[in-house]
């Protein structure tokens, strides 16, 4: 099972609905999938220490230049579903 995989499994059914979690791709370290409005994407990647950094960036039309939101590392498993929440929810 992928890293990206585990991901996706960790993120509860119900914080994926609130946020509108969809078009999951899993890059080398994690996974990044889209949420809410248009352009708008969390980034989660494994660290080093078992922990997650989760990013929620948004992205600009005309440039494709990211800019973070909001950010947050050292997250374990069982706090990701509420932290992707409160980043997306606000």
């Amino acid at each position: 099972m992928t890293v990206a995989n585990t991901i996706w499994q960790q993120i509860s059914v119900a914080t994926k609905m609130a946020c509108g979690a969809r078009q999951p791709v899993a890059s080398e370290r994690g996974l990044t999938f889209k949420v809410g409005g248009l352009l708008r994407y969390v980034m989660v990647d494994l660290d080093d220490d078992d922990t997650y950094s989760v990013r929620h960036v948004k992205v600009n039309r005309s440039t494709y230049k990211q800019t973070v939101l909001e950010s947050d590392s050292g997250v374990y498993a069982d706090a990701l579903s509420e932290v992707v929440y409160h980043m997306v929810n606000k």
